[in-house]
C-alpha cells in the first residue's frame, strides 16, 4: 500500500477520535498533517545523525525522492546550475542532496564540493574533478508565486556546454512540508508506526493539559 502524508494523518486522527473521522471534528486534518511533517523530519534527522556518529554515510532509500531537472546558465556567475523543486532536509555537508548525476548515467555520480573548494582548485587540473562534474548547493532568494526562496545546484568546470541539454537526476531527502498530501511519503515502514504513535501522544498530552486547566478553574 502506498503511504501518503494524508493516510498517516487519517490513521492518527481515527485513533485520537476513537473511531471514524467526523466532519465536525474539533481537530483539522491539516493540523494533524503538519504534526506528521514535523515528526517525520525530526525522526529522519535523528536517524541520520546517529549513523553519521557511527561513521556511516548511508542514507536509506526510504527517505529519498528523485527529481529530473534541467541545466541552466547563470550569466552573472558564469556557471551552469539546476533548480531543485523542493527544499532538502538540513543535514551536515548538504547531505540532504543525496546524489546528483546525468539521468542516463547514475553509476557515475557528480562529486560533492563546497563553495570554498572552487577557489582552491581554480586553474588546476583537479578543477574538473579528473573529468567528473563537481557540484555544490546554494540557497537563493527567488521570489515567485509559489515560493520565497529556492535551492540551486551549481556545477564546476566539469559541466561542459555539450552536456547542458542532458537531464539531471537529483536524489533528495525532501522536507515533509514540500511533499503534497497525496504523494508518496518517503519514510520507512518501521518509522510510520512511530510517527503515528508520537502524534497521537502529542494530542493526548494536549488534551490532558486542557482538562487539568479546566479542573483548576472549577476549583
Amino acid at each position: 500500500m502506498v503511504i501518503t502524508k494524508r493516510k498517516l494523518a487519517e490513521q492518527a486522527l481515527r485513533i485520537i477520535q476513537g473511531g471514524a473521522i467526523r466532519d465536525d471534528a474539533e481537530i483539522d486534518i491539516r493540523e494533524v498533517m503538519m504534526n506528521i511533517e514535523q515528526e517525520r523530519d525530526k525522526l529522519v534527522r535523528q536517524e541520520l545523525f546517529q549513523l553519521l556518529q557511527m561513521g556511516e554515510n548511508y542514507i536509506s532509500g526510504s527517505f529519498v525522492t528523485s527529481y529530473n531537472v534541467s541545466v541552466e546558465t547563470d550569466n552573472v556567475k558564469d556557471m551552469y546550475f539546476s533548480k531543485i523543486p523542493v527544499t532538502p532536509l538540513s543535514l551536515p555537508n548538504d547531505m540532504g542532496v543525496v546524489q546528483v548525476s546525468f539521468i542516463q548515467d547514475q553509476y557515475n555520480p557528480f562529486i560533492r564540493m563546497n563553495t570554498g573548494q572552487l577557489g582552491l582548485y581554480h586553474g588546476m587540473p583537479s578543477e574538473s574533478a579528473l573529468g567528473k562534474v563537481g557540484f555544490f548547493i546554494e540557497n537563493s532568494l527567488e521570489f515567485s508565486q509559489e515560493t520565497s526562496q529556492g535551492t540551486k545546484i551549481f556545477y564546476n568546470k566539469g559541466m561542459k556546454k555539450k552536456d547542458c541539454n542532458k537531464e539531471i537526476l537529483v536524489k533528495v531527502v525532501t522536507v515533509s512540508e514540500d511533499i503534497a498530501p497525496d504523494d508518496i511519503f518517503p519514510v520507512s515502514p518501521e518509522m510510520q508506526a512511530v510517527i503515528v504513535r508520537n502524534v497521537v501522544e502529542l494530542y493526548s498530552v494536549m488534551r490532558n493539559a486542557i482538562a487539568d486547566e479546566q479542573n483548576d478553574n472549577i476549583e
